[in-house]
């Protein structure tokens, strides 16, 4: 008795048998790397030899308590164990009549079985385990339950509760569950089984990933903000994002188990999965849209930058291309720029095109807005690339050309500089009190049309023609409203007086009705120059037709109807009469008198201000839509749209593209005879005749010759949209926002219109997420 005795109170023996436990812990398999085909074969036999027993048992597994070999079922002999007595129906260890050792002052608790019936106990180690997690452990779970046992028992309720709303312990508990339904029916395939209850988790994992893609792919299409300046639990506003997800779990059950209940340890809301979410969905709508620019080859290349409210210059870069002869542009994000330099802003754009997997040779055109850096001859972008790839053309942007002809006339006439100066004047004076605004507003009860009055600006391109008409509309009641504020303000009387002798001034009605015809004109055709569907062709037939609409207002009729319209003006506001100007003196030198000028007010008129406005808007266009050397553009636009193209132009574009000479003017031929037979005397006619009957196949050069010239561009106006769109995403509350970020809601809210397969977003975040460490399977 006191060899035994000594045998067992031996230190010695102690920590060798301590350390034969843990040996068998480190060399026992990952049950979860090891496929459960060869779990289960391990276990048929024993399966087999209890066949009776088992029909004999009760539905539930029994305890193992004291009564029995508890050393030889203690979970400090490896997670195998567990799956071994799970095969013979035997639950988890949980000993009960024997003292439990007292660890500063606390010790493990018998009573937690019945709280917790997954629990098990380690005499050896004196520690907690979990008999589901060990029987089928879980990649990503925590050891503590599994293989190293918990024994801080002040801590002892909280872990569990939290050990047990793991992800990892319900997957366990649901094969569990799957294999003991299985031993008790004996029927049925145990694989089977625990395929099943894994499949519904993963469905219900995928299903709320979805939930929260929805909610964000929503925010971002309606470009309002995603997070929330406090987004924790008590805040009273967390957020668009948040707020959202808590109106759905209303009636969204797995959003409700999820998000709201926390049934899941990983929710998925943080701000960094949101960004990774972003980028998928963005990078997604993106490889969508380059595969398209590949399988057409050819494309064009539009770029312009601004700076956004954070002071960042932004580059926005846009590709043309078409499908099927239908010229599309598609923007490919904001991009972060430094300079604004020509070399800085083409090696932006190569990086770009790289990434995205497009070649520099596949250019055809190039449009940019009229900034040195931009279309400079030497250095600028459209040299540095033509530099590499002399088929892309350059086009300046039309609708800013135009914009130019007309800040040019508002300069260059100094009956037309003086009216705009007093129209910008007066409305930053009525804007700047909101006292005189009060009585503007009072002043316009009674009028029809828009009430209010518009600015000026040199690059937003109707302004001018709105700021027009606003004024003539409301003229009455901004007439009353300086003559009242002249009258009673004593701080801005003066400046109103001197506002109102402007206004009622013959010469500002005048240039107030003249231009408001021109204008009028010209914003149709700046309106029809932002179309991203416009071609050269279009664009040249346009401008055309608008010059002669100028030149054919350039007659007495016309000039007389604009007098009396001026004149009753006038008359019906008690305005100053016409009067012809001052007389200059001319200098002794030059003989002395009086400079020699027409004695009528109306030819002074006619002359001076009426023919001298038109002639400039149409010297102007005449000359600003000349600049660029666009021989070979004016080439293809006869050879495809001429019923009878010169030989030089058919020769100019063979020569330039590479193509055979009599093959394109075979087609042309066969082709102009069709286009005659059909009565497409148009070019838009031609292009929708070449779709339509698809003949492309039968005749491949002239197509080809098409699809470029449909290529080219003619504006970067859908630049300039996305400049609305960057002001609208990135306001003075988000001006913190990365740039990654920016770029990837701006192609969310542009391209509101493409369609994103969420199960392809889930499965990269399943292969990526798998890298780095995921809570969910999926």
């Amino acid at each position: 008795m006191s060899e035994k005795r000594k045998s067992t109170s031996s230190i010695t023996t102690f920590f060798k048998k301590t350390t034969k436990v843990y040996q068998e812990q480190e060399s026992c398999p990952n049950l979860s790397d090891q496929p459960l085909s060869s779990m289960l074969a391990e276990t048929t036999t024993l399966n087999t030899d209890q066949s009776s027993t088992s029909n004999q048992s009760s539905n539930t597994l029994s305890c193992i308590n004291a009564n029995l070999n508890t050393n030889e079922y203690d979970p400090a002999n490896g997670k195998k164990q567990a799956y071994v007595c799970l095969s013979m129906k035997m639950g988890p260890c949980q000993p009960t009549n024997i003292i439990f050792p007292r660890s500063l002052g606390r010790s493990f608790r018998w009573e937690w079985y019945k709280i917790f019936e997954w629990l098990e106990y380690s005499v050896k180690l004196d520690s907690a385990f979990c008999f589901s997690c060990r029987a089928f452990p879980t990649i990503g779970a925590e050891g503590t339950f599994t293989t190293s046992g918990f024994k801080k028992w002040g801590k002892a309720i909280e872990k569990f509760n939290v050990h047990q709303k793991s992800n990892a312990h319900k997957e366990a508990q649901a094969k569990v569950l799957g294999y003991k339904q299985s031993l008790l029916s004996n029927s049925g395939s145990i694989i089977g089984l625990i395929d099943k209850n894994h499949s519904t988790v993963v469905t219900e994992n995928r299903e709320y990933l979805k939930c929260i893609l929805e909610t964000l792919l929503y925010c971002s299409k309606q470009g309002i903000a995603i997070r929330g300046h406090d987004e924790e639990s008590e805040s009273l506003n967390k957020g668009n994002f948040l707020e959202l997800l808590t109106l759905q779990a209303k009636d969204n059950n797995i959003i409700k188990r999820f998000y709201m209940e926390k049934e899941k340890t990983f929710n998925y809301v943080h701000h960094s999965y949101l960004n990774m979410f972003l980028n998928y969905m963005s990078d997604y709508v993106l490889q969508s849209i380059t595969s398209e620019i590949q399988s057409a080859k050819l494309f064009s290349v539009l770029i312009d930058e601004t700076q956004d409210l954070g002071r960042h210059e932004q580059v926005s870069v846009f590709i043309r291309y078409t499908i099927n002869l239908e010229p599309r542009e598609v923007f490919l994000g904001f991009h972060r720029t430094k300079s604004t330099d020509g070399e800085s802003l083409v090696e932006l754009l190569k990086d770009v095109l790289e990434f995205r997997g497009l070649k520099m040779e596949d250019i055809r055109g190039q449009c940019y807005d009229g900034a040195a850096s931009m279309r400079g001859a030497y250095k600028g972008v459209q040299a540095r690339i033509k530099a590499e790839n002399n088929l892309a053309i350059y086009l300046h942007c039309y609708a800013h050309v135009l914009n130019l002809c007309l800040v040019d006339l508002s300069k260059q006439v100094p009956c037309v500089r003086n009216m705009f100066g007093t129209l910008q004047k007066l409305y930053s004076f009525i804007g700047a009190s909101s006292k005189r605004y009060a009585i503007f507003e009072q002043m316009l009860s009674s009028v029809t049309g828009p009430k209010t009055l518009k600015s000026l600006s040199d690059t937003r391109w109707s302004c001018r023609c709105e700021a027009l008409r606003s004024l003539k509309c409301n003229l009455t009641a901004t007439i009353d409203t300086l003559a009242e504020i002249a009258e009673n303000d004593a701080e801005s009387g003066s400046d109103a007086a001197a506002l109102l002798n402007c206004i009622q001034s013959f010469d500002f009605v005048f240039a107030l009705i003249l231009m408001e015809d021109v204008l009028t004109k010209t914003n149709v055709l700046s309106k029809y120059l932002q179309s991203p569907s416009l071609n050269y062709g279009l664009v040249i037939k346009m401008v055309k037709e608008t010059i002669i609409s100028f030149k054919d207002l350039r007659t007495e009729d016309n000039f007389q109807k604009v007098w009396e319209r001026v004149e009753n003006i006038s008359k019906n506001n008690n305005f100053s009469e016409a009067k012809l100007p001052r007389l200059k003196s001319v200098p002794l030198k030059l003989g002395g008198g009086t400079k020699q000028s027409v004695q009528n007010v109306q030819d002074h008129y006619k002359i001076n201000v009426y023919y001298n406005i038109l002639d400039s808007i149409v010297m102007c266009m005449n000359n600003k839509f000349k600049e660029d050397d666009l021989s070979l553009l004016n080439s293809m636009s006869d050879v495809l749209f001429n019923e009878n193209p010169s030989t030089e132009s058919i020769y100019d574009v063979c020569k330039t593209y590479k193509l055979e000479f009599e093959d394109l003017s075979s087609e042309i031929k066969i082709l102009n005879k069709l286009f005659m037979n059909q009565g497409c005397d148009s070019i838009i006619k031609r292009t929708n005749y070449v779709k339509s009957k698809d003949i492309q196949t039968g005749f491949p050069i002239y197509t080809e010759v098409l699809k470029i010239f449909l290529t080219i561009p003619t504006n970067t106006a859908s630049c300039e949209r996305s400049f609305s769109a960057l002001r609208r995403l990135k306001t003075y509350l988000r001006v913190t926002m990365t740039q990654q970020r920016l770029s990837n809601l701006a192609v969310l809210y542009i391209h509101n219109e493409y369609k994103i397969d969420f199960e392809k977003i889930i499965d990269r975040f399943d292969v990526e997420a798998s890298i780095n460490g995921r809570r969910l399977a999926l």
